[in-house]
């Protein structure tokens, strides 16, 4: 899955510097000095100051890291067909020109170049068609780039442009020859041009767009952000590293050039490599650990103190038992790879070679010093420190370990299991139904510990080999499948890559039958992940594209789409798994159940803000990524849910039905998934702490009871669904906790088919919370998975700040309807002032209020309204601390003196100036108007901006019919 473009470390050395010197004909190609076998560059251009001396550095800089770039790494490419220009003529011409650097004069270096130039020119002239003509035009480029470097001459400087028009013509599989060449003429064009930063900034931009998925991308890239840096064009050089952690995290010379200009931040890599173990298995990371979280080791007997740092990584390994592998890399390049060592310090770690030792691209990009411990989450991301690892202690945080059910599901679901977990057709014999109970369903499934998961799998896979064998009237299709599942499950838990080898015998002889529709799925998913392990000259979006179209295409199945989605994270192929979540979260599956678990983990919160991320925590306010995690999980602000709440019947304690969303009677509902615990006696785990205090709780149950009994127009309801039959004990639950929420029994616990279909997980920890529209439509939802250490304060924030935004759209939309006392009503609540009073929906709430009591031509209630919305407004401006109390807010608003107001709060002082003049107090109103014309600035951009602006737009909308 690497390419560490041969781990080249690019640095330029030299003067920058000059004259600018002008040809008639090519008046943007500066006069270089090159000296390209030194890596360092002269340029000679004139008038100190312009803009055009930053041009010529740019392009004179731009000049040496292609030459540098190519030299360090001439392209690889498959042999010439038999019609091209032979093989060994093109690895002549390449000789030639390696010898020609290393002259003993300058004369000779010249004149060598030139013979380069010359007979690769001639080899062209005779094979005008070959397909193979590209490299050969590379190496002419590179010969004559360098002769310009020697020899400034306008002929040179002809030659070359000719040469660059010629290889921009290359196709993509010969980007990286051809990217040289577009670079150098586009800075000609620019300068001829007098192109500004901007249109130099755009043409960048265009530039990337065009080598965004060819062999020459990361490349382009790295250019791209150095030149960007040099224009001051920041914003660009921030996307351009963005978009190198995003394709490129395993790209070894990518992670140093990331390395070297990050700063201080740390840095998000994958750690990807294909790797040699110690009895000559070869694993492929991370494709091999996959859903697993490890532990890669760094080390040398010749480092001083390498005995406790192992010790280190061992006593982690004692106190959090199973929850990650170790392998060490030991830099020595020891023939038993410092197994002895390890052995006799009673560490049972996998055992890795690595060739070169400290010489070798991993350790260079990864590590860097010794002995370095490199931690990799369950997609094989790391988190590096710019500086590297420091070799003194292995110290890691608790919450960077992800939880056990976490983990669980991810293995689940990059095996396959959710292809096989649903119930085989009529043609089921008694062992293909003994097979099924060995493939657990979901939530059960990421309830199991990796022996159990791999003892099932392995037991599966031995049945279905015998019914094979013996069973000739049996379904052979439904049989291979489960063979195929079991087979790479035992390849993902026992990190043996022979399993997946056995797999793919399978799927190759399955595809071999005939095969009834959709029945090829698991074969292909099967062959698909062989590929991407490893294919290394294969796109890897283009595996899970083909993988598509074997499965229909456009007409693939919502379980091949599920499949394809999976997929696209094995290829780290971000934007393909983002346009097939689209795909398949767009398609209805109510009758289809395969791919409802992996519906549920592309809508969980979670798993999103996770998904091909390092295990980043964060440290007080300095947040270790853009979008903290409590914002995220709150989603407030973001794209919302729209799909609607499928149909659920629960059964009501005394025995009745409860049908949703049918019977949430036009109200916002919480329904809230609790499952008691397994013990009979034990306390009832609604609620798990945090931290380090994983207890038992019961808060956020208690709190969803108090939003519905808080509700100032009690619009709010929430339902407690028992993932439990046991009534007498729930309904015991209930009073002995006081709980005011309407209990409802969940048939067949986790069982019931719609606790996969939501994804609910864990419940047994933390409650599932799904708050409904008064449509059926979910708003908002927070699976049982932890995070951190914040997600029962965050179910409770994001619970509260949702309701009340979807409570003000609502009287939103009355106002807009006519519908004044309705409006009024809405406006009124959710929530009076209540601790903690977080959000600022209070002044667009008040201001809504105001403005649907002057529909109704009540001005004195109208009045009351805007002015609490004024005072609202005005506390953004309270600098001093807010009191706790709910009821001072409007004590500590009216100390507010505003000297620069922002145009909401004018926009509410001319409301209120409206109404004054309604209410006969024309003094009042002259005076308010007169405050009101004052200069404002802009108020910060926020929903609740947003919604004063929507607010002002129906008002003036308003008076213009009032005029008519």
């Amino acid at each position: 899955m690497t390419n560490d473009m041969c781990g080249t470390k690019l640095r330029l050395s030299g003067v920058l510097s000059g004259r600018i010197f002008r040809t008639n004909k090519y008046p943007g190609l500066k006069s270089w000095g090159v000296n390209r076998d030194a890596f360092s560059i002269d340029c000679v251009s004139g008038v100190a100051g312009s803009d055009r001396d930053v041009f010529s550095i740019l392009h004179c800089v731009c000049l040496a890291l292609l030459l540098a770039w190519s030299h360090a790494c001439p392209a690889a490419e498959p042999a010439a067909s038999p019609s091209g220009i032979p093989e060994s003529a093109i690895a002549a011409l390449q000789t030639e020109l390696a010898d020609a650097g290393v002259a003993t004069s300058t004369v000779r270096k010249r004149r060598a170049y030139k013979n380069v130039a010359r007979n690769g020119e001639g080899l062209l002239e005779t094979s005008l068609a070959a397909a193979n003509r590209w490299r050969v035009l590379g190496i002419v480029f590179q010969a004559r780039a360098r002769l310009l470097g020697l020899e400034n001459s306008d002929r040179n400087r002809e030659a070359l442009l000719e040469t660059c028009a010629n290889l921009a013509e290359a196709p993509d599989e010969h980007a990286e020859l051809r990217l040289e060449a577009d670079l150098l003429l586009s800075e000609m064009a620019l300068s001829t041009k007098g192109a500004d930063v901007q249109a130099r900034t755009r043409a960048l931009e265009e530039l990337i767009k065009r080598y965004q998925g060819t062999p020459a991308e990361a490349k382009s890239l790295i250019i791209a952000s150095q030149i960007a840096l040099k224009l001051g064009a920041l914003d660009l050089k921030k996307t351009l590293f963005t978009t190198m952690m995003e394709r490129f995290p395993a790209h070894h010379a990518v992670i140093q050039w990331r390395r070297e200009h990050v700063g201080s931040a740390m840095l998000e890599v994958m750690f990807a490599g294909s790797f040699e173990r110690v009895d000559g298995v070869p694993l492929n990371f991370p494709l091999d650990l996959m859903g697993h979280l490890s532990i890669m080791v760094f080390w040398s007997q010749d480092t001083p103190g390498f005995e406790l740092y192992l010790k280190q990584v061992k006593e982690l390994e004692v106190q959090y038992p199973g929850r990650f592998d170790v392998f060490s890399f030991n830099l020595d390049e020891l023939p038993d790879g410092g197994m002895a060592t390890l052995r006799k310090l009673e560490l049972d770690w996998t055992v890795m070679r690595l060739p070169g030792g400290r010489n070798h691209p991993a350790f260079s990009s990864y590590a860097q010093n010794d002995p370095a411990g490199i931690f990799v989450n369950a997609y094989g991301r790391a988190a590096l420190s710019p500086k590297g690892a420091q070799g003194e202690k292995f110290e890691l945080d608790a919450r960077r370990i992800s939880d056990e059910r976490y983990l669980a599901q991810l293995q689940s679901l990059f095996i396959g299991d959710f292809l096989v977990t649903a119930e085989p057709d009529q043609r089921q014999t008694p062992k293909l139904a003994a097979i099924q109970e060995c493939f657990i369903a979901a939530p059960f499934r990421y309830r199991l510990k990796p022996g159990q998961a791999l003892a099932n799998y392995t037991k599966a896979a031995k049945l279905c080999a015998d019914a094979i064998k013996t069973e000739p009237k049996a379904d052979i299709a439904a049989l291979r499948n489960r063979r195929i599942i079991a087979l790479m499950g035992m390849w993902n838990l026992a990190g043996e890559p022979a399993y997946l080898a056995e797999a793919v015998k399978e799927a190759k002889a399955a595809l071999a039958m005939t095969l009834p529709p959709g029945a090829d799925l698991v074969a292909r998913f099967c062959l698909a992940k062989d590929t991407l392990r490893t294919s290394e000259t294969v796109k890897m979006e283009a595996v899970v594209s083909a993988f598509l179209a074997d499965c229909g295409g456009a007409e693939a199945p919502a379980s091949a789409l599920a499949a394809a989605a999976i997929l696209a994270l094995d290829a780290n192929a971000r934007d393909l798994h983002e346009r097939t979540r689209a795909t398949l979260l767009a398609v209805p599956v109510d009758d289809n159940p395969t791919p409802w678990p992996v519906a549920a983990f592309l809508r969980d919160r979670l798993h999103t803000y996770s998904l091909l991320r390092a295990n980043l925590i964060s440290h007080g306010r300095q947040h270790e990524r853009q979008m903290p995690i409590r914002g995220y999980m709150s989603n407030v602000g973001g794209e919302p849910r729209t799909d609607r709440l499928p149909e659920i019947a629960l059964k009501t304690l005394d025995g009745g039905t409860l049908s949703l969303p049918q019977d949430t009677k036009g109200k916002l509902t919480l329904l809230v998934f609790v499952e008691p615990s397994a013990e009979p006696d034990a306390e009832f785990p609604i609620d798990i702490g945090e931290g380090e205090d994983k207890r038992p709780h019961h808060h956020y149950l208690q709190f969803a009871c108090d939003l519905a009994d808080r509700h100032v127009n009690k619009d709010v309801t929430t339902i407690a669904a028992f993932l439990s039959e046991d009534a007498q004990r729930i309904d015991a639950l209930m009073k002995t906790r006081e709980l005011t929420c309407q209990a409802a029994i969940v048939p067949g616990g986790l069982a019931n088919p719609m606790v996969r279909r939501l994804g609910v997980l864990s419940a047994d920890r933390i409650p599932n919370v799904f708050l409904l529209r008064r449509d059926g439509s979910i708003a908002w939802h927070a699976s049982g998975l932890p995070y951190e250490d914040s997600e029962r304060f965050v179910n409770m924030l994001a619970s509260k700040v949702h309701i009340e935004a979807y409570e003000v759209e609502t009287a939103c939309q009355a106002l807009e309807k006519g519908n004044f006392k309705e409006a009024a009503r809405v406006f009124g609540g959710p929530y009076l002032p209540w601790d903690p009073d977080r959000f600022g929906w209070r002044g667009p709430r008040y201001h809504g209020q105001a403005l649907a009591y002057m529909g109704l031509k009540d001005w004195d209630a109208a009045l009351e309204s805007i002015e609490k919305a004024i005072d609202a407004q005005k506390l953004r401006y309270f600098q001093g601390r807010r009191d706790k109390n709910p009821e001072q807010w409007r004590k500590e608003a009216a100390t507010v003196t505003i000297n620069h107001p922002d145009d909401t709060l004018v926009e509410l002082w001319d409301t209120k100036a409206e109404i004054l003049d309604k209410l006969g107090r024309k003094d009042e109103a002259a005076q308010m108007r007169k405050r009101a014309a004052e200069p404002a600035r802009a108020d910060d951009p926020s929903r609740y901006k947003s919604t004063h602006e929507r607010l002002k737009d129906w008002l003036k909308q308003h008076r213009m019919e009032a005029q008519k």
